[in-house]
């Protein structure tokens, strides 16, 4: 079996980050607990699961530095299964107040010599 490399797999550590959406729901109980990658490998035996990649976990606004500190450590230690990381940013809600700013135009120029 070849290996292969999950590209979006949300892990977490709430003795290190604060994850209010998760600890504050009732509802999420069943999940609100620490998930490391070591526990998603043990879960996927077999499928070939060789690495992964962290995408976000919209922790708290104070901890995004935490984890982006965090994360790279666990992606610096080849024990940790992860080898690449999408970090998180605001999540927005509502509507966005302030139009994106217009598009603009860049050239590109080759020059050719013989």
């Amino acid at each position: 079996m070849q290996g292969y490399i999950d590209t979006h797999v949300h892990l977490w550590d709430l003795e290190v980050l604060d994850l209010p959406w998760l600890t504050g729901d009732p509802g999420l109980k069943a999940i609100a607990n620490t998930r490391n990658f070591h526990d998603y490998t043990a879960a996927a035996a077999d499928t070939g699961l060789v690495k992964g990649i962290y995408m976000e976990v919209d922790v708290a606004p104070s901890d995004r530095v935490k984890e982006a500190e965090f994360v790279f450590g666990l992606c610096g230690d080849p024990s940790s299964g992860l080898c690449g990381a999408v970090i998180g940013a605001p999540v927005l809600t509502g509507p966005i107040h302030q139009p994106p700013p217009p598009h603009t135009h860049t050239e590109t120029h080759t020059e050719t010599h013989t």
